[in-house]
């Protein structure tokens, strides 16, 4: 499955601040894989969209702003 650039953003960002999915699957329980289909599916409460939010210092309804033209710049914080 390709993975959205929605996606790929998330995981840059996640770089950029010192984690990764794979660390935030490690805090929350999950396996990798079940945080990629967390963020995926775009939930507000999802614990691993919660943790990933909190790592970048955002709301969880920013995550994805910057898609929608929201003009939220996730790499700025």
């Amino acid at each position: 499955m390709k993975t959205s650039p929605q996606v790929e953003f998330l995981k840059a960002s996640l770089r950029v601040s010192g984690s990764s999915f794979a660390a935030i699957a490690k805090e929350v329980g999950l396996s990798r894989s079940g945080v990629s289909r967390a963020v995926r599916s775009r939930s507000h409460t999802s614990r691993c969209n919660i943790a990933i939010a909190e790592k970048l210092g955002v709301d969880v309804a920013d995550l994805w702003s910057f898609h929608q033209g929201g003009g939220h710049d996730l790499s700025k914080r």
